[in-house]
């Protein structure tokens, strides 16, 4: 809760709310049974808990990987950990996806909670400046949607991300305007793609 994800959007604990929500309402979309949909809202709950810790707070690198590790010291189910270290892949564009579903599913919902919050804020990429990574994130969702053959269209998803925006932060976007942003970065991400 004094984690800032950014200061307009909120704390981390909010990103975690809403991404749980965004699991469990993306679930559907990615087959996923009711076990799965269990272990994607717990995954959800825990994936940003180790950017709090020590160990990725010196080596960034290692977020999602200690999570992991932090899940299975603790406990958690196995395909929970699984998904925590995969939500962060594909971290560039000749990285492999995640390949359990919980861990597609996660890190589709990490970005488009990422990207429909910076489009809801108007900062979008521009030229050659990209200062939040947003081309990275899309591109991200398209290399794991391109293998999900059943997953809701990206403007449904959008649409998922910003209305929990409004339940968890009380932020009201202009859907249109974020729908209009992110079509015309994800055009180019899935022509690039």
């Amino acid at each position: 809760e004094r984690l800032l994800f950014q200061e307009k959007l909120g704390t981390m604990a909010q990103k975690r709310d809403r991404l749980v929500r965004l699991a469990e309402e993306l679930a559907p979309g990615f087959g996923l049974s009711d076990d799965d949909i269990a272990a994607a809202k717990r995954a959800a709950f825990l994936c940003k808990a180790d950017l709090t810790s020590e160990m990725v707070i010196e080596l960034p690198a290692l977020q999602g990987v200690m999570g992991r590790e932090y899940a299975l010291m603790h406990g958690e189910d196995p395909i929970v950990a699984e998904a925590i270290a995969e939500h962060y892949r594909p971290r560039n564009a000749s990285d492999t996806p995640p390949q359990t579903t919980v861990g597609r599913l996660l890190a589709v919902a990490d970005r488009m909670d990422t990207l429909t919050g910076y489009a809801g804020l108007s900062i979008t990429p521009s030229g050659s400046a990209d200062p939040f990574g947003l081309r990275r994130a899309a591109q991200g969702v398209v290399q794991v949607l391109a293998g999900e053959s059943d997953a809701p269209p990206l403007s449904a998803m959008q649409i998922m991300a910003a209305e929990a925006y409004r339940e968890v932060n009380g932020l009201d976007f202009p859907i249109d305007t974020v729908l209009s942003s992110l079509k015309t970065l994800f055009d180019q991400r899935i022509e690039a793609f």
